[in-house]
């Protein structure tokens, strides 16, 4: 039974991850291009306003969503009624935020934020279309067709519209027209794909028991949202957009591969856990597998990249983003613990442990607001330093909750995290080794950056081998199968 839950899901990380790899190269090439044509105010400013935006969408998205998947059965009256309650959330955000937009842009003392908080708030109306068709695709385990589509519509509109529009001088308009494009086609590409009876009748009865668990879960989201922008809430008060800017950019370069990759597999094992959530065995075994598998995943990288943010930060933005290299590093640390904590949070999601959860999350985000008070007002990194605080925070609390309801012994934990942390510390020391050599050899930026992907992978890869031997035999497995199967073929 295990080895079968292990199968079906790395069957749907598998298809996930494709999609993934093909959309993260695409948007780190564009975030690249981007950085390159439009100012740091424009990224502060569209910053801002989608900040504002996906709360809405968080309360929204999030909520539909897992109702949708949490619902055990899910009648044709149950999606009208969620899809068209949906919609009408959506009109009503859209009309709101459009509402709040001066007094918005006044509090942070820049009309361009009300702006972009006009033009983008049809988002949420648009994308309310496709919430229920969703979830019924998340709930099936459709996340290859989901991927491609996130792909396609990134791709018509940043590369096809934000592209064009930036290199000809329309700056954040460039960036608010890619959002809405990428938003329209995929909100249409998702409703037409899974087409949901919508036109059955339905009472309020019959989906209070979804919403009410989807809104519980959404409203601890947007508890989540909350905590992650805190930071940009204070240095777009206080410091300015530009400010905000360099903060973003660099968030944005660390952000994207790891919580691409890591949300990627929180989205599949959110359907797996609610499908095994009766089966304490069955949930711990699948927590301790992927836990450990996902550390090997992000912390690496992610720690090798705090290591050589300068590198990173100057070659793939530009010399003029090199003050955002110390904040990189340190939200290098901080992602790649959310990252990992959100995975163990799904799990306590899934077990109803939102109670706990939400304790931990108000603790964290507490914590974080009142030292973004203290510290926020020094700098960019102080700021930064207040965020990772936090995330170390909640990783520890959803470790602990987590491990304690499932009833899993210390040990456990230790044997699920010790991998990912031994061939951490090998990648970060082989990183900064090769950091001294390019510097001794007067490399350029990104000849540097080539040395040092080539010497921490190999160190990566070979670290993984000798630290995790169920993946060494996986492997073995497949090369003499194929082996196999080209001399049977000869």
């Amino acid at each position: 039974m295990n080895q079968g839950a292990s199968s079906k899901i790395i069957s749907h990380v598998r298809w996930t991850y494709l999609s993934v790899v093909a959309s993260g190269l695409l948007q780190m090439m564009m975030l690249g291009i981007m950085a390159r044509l439009l100012r740091p105010s424009d990224f502060g400013a569209i910053a801002l306003a989608q900040l504002v935006l996906r709360s809405g969408q968080t309360l929204v998205q999030s909520g539909y969503e897992r109702a949708v998947i949490w619902s055990n059965d899910l009648t044709p009256r149950l999606v009208s009624g969620l899809f068209w309650i949906s919609l009408a959330t959506g009109l009503v955000l859209t009309g709101l935020f459009a509402a709040l937009a001066y007094p918005i842009s006044t509090f942070f003392k820049d009309g361009q934020i009300g702006l972009c908080l006009r033009a983008l708030a049809p988002m949420l109306m648009i994308g309310a279309f496709a919430l229920v068709p969703r979830g019924i695709m998340r709930r099936t385990y459709r996340f290859g067709s989901l991927g491609l589509i996130d792909t396609l519509s990134y791709f018509v509109g940043f590369v096809c519209i934000g592209l064009p529009m930036a290199y000809t001088g329309f700056g954040v308009w460039s960036l608010i027209a890619a959002n809405l494009v990428q938003v329209a086609l995929q909100s249409g590409l998702i409703a037409s794909v899974c087409r949901p009876h919508v036109r059955h009748s339905f009472s309020l009865s019959e989906v209070i028991a979804p919403l009410k668990f989807g809104y519980s879960a959404s409203g601890l989201g947007l508890l989540e949202f909350l905590d992650i922008q805190l930071a940009s809430i204070f240095i777009g008060r206080l410091q300015g957009v530009d400010a905000l800017g360099l903060y973003n950019r660099a968030y944005a370069l660390i952000q994207l591969p790891l919580e691409q990759l890591g949300t990627s597999l929180t989205r599949v094992l959110y359907s797996s856990f609610n499908e095994a959530k009766s089966d304490i065995e069955q949930v711990s075994f699948i927590a301790l597998r992927s836990t450990r598998y996902l550390t090997l995943l992000i912390i690496p990288p992610a720690i090798g990249g705090a290591v050589a943010s300068h590198t990173v930060i100057v070659t793939l933005l530009g010399a003029r983003w090199s003050a955002a290299a110390p904040i990189f590093s340190i939200l290098a640390i901080s992602t790649a613990s959310a990252v990992t904590a959100n995975l163990l949070a799904t799990l306590n999601e899934a077990l109803y442990l939102i109670k706990h959860k939400t304790v931990l999350q108000l603790g964290c985000t507490g914590t974080q607001a009142v030292l973004l008070v203290l510290l926020a007002p020094h700098g960019l990194a102080m700021a930064a330093v207040c965020v990772c605080i936090s995330r170390l925070m909640f990783f520890a609390g959803q470790f602990f909750i987590a491990f304690r309801h499932l009833g899993l012994r210390p040990v456990r934990a230790v044997e699920a995290l010790l991998p990912g942390l031994i061939t951490t510390m090998i990648v970060a020391l082989g990183t900064w080794q090769a950091e001294s050599t390019a510097t001794q050899f007067a490399f350029n930026t990104l000849d540097t950056l080539i040395f040092d992907i080539a010497i921490a992978g190999v160190l990566y890869v070979g670290a993984i081998l000798v630290v995790a031997p169920e993946l060494r035999q996986r492997l073995g497995n497949l090369f003499c199968q194929r082996l196999s199967r080209k001399s049977q073929e000869g």
